[in-house]
């Protein structure tokens, strides 16, 4: 483990530059050098904050990597790792957010467009029913026309021609007419 300036004794405040003096790592993460150790009643109590220590590691290469994460000489260099995941996943979120909010605003515009098809299918077969009662109408006055007023069936002939006439909106639309045969 490479020495750091600023790690002491939390009692003395002895500075770990000195190679010939041995600092402990503590359970309360307290660091304390050799001599101060003798003052934890046995390694028990910590001089420093009175907690009780279960466990102490001498600074060291041997010390698990979450110790030596505490000792790292550049931390600085773990939050420009943070930093560059946290904007990383802030990006990709707001990308999910975006396209989440886009096709919210496509579904209400879907919506509208379903109602405007819905009331102009209902327009249509409305407009289909009159020409339907329209013909029915018309059916029936022509019989009522051709038939003479005896009652027998002999009447005029008729023929039945279909002609191609310009119906709503551009649409064409054949209608029959009826032509006396003279």
């Amino acid at each position: 483990m490479a020495t750091q300036r600023w790690i002491h004794c939390g009692l003395c405040f002895q500075l770990v530059a000195k190679k010939d003096i041995k600092f402990y790592h503590l359970s309360c993460l307290d660091v304390l050098c050799r001599a101060c150790m003798v003052k934890t009643n046995r390694g028990t109590v910590c001089p420093v904050c009175n907690a009780s220590i279960r466990k102490f590691t001498e600074l060291s290469e041997c010390m698990s990597q979450r110790e030596k994460v505490l000792y790292h000489p550049a931390p600085n260099e773990f939050y420009h790792i943070a930093c560059q995941t946290l904007l990383f996943q802030q990006r990709h979120r707001q990308g999910l957010v975006k396209a989440i909010l886009e096709a919210r605003h496509s579904l209400r515009r879907l919506d509208q467009l379903e109602a405007q098809i819905h009331q102009k299918v209902v327009e249509t077969q409305r407009r289909y029913e009159n020409l339907r009662s329209f013909r029915r109408n018309l059916q029936d006055n022509m019989r009522k026309t051709m038939m003479p007023a005896g009652g027998s069936s002999a009447c005029t002939p008729l023929r039945i021609r279909k002609v191609r006439r310009p119906g709503t909106q551009g649409h064409p639309m054949e209608v029959c007419v009826f032509v006396y045969v003279a």
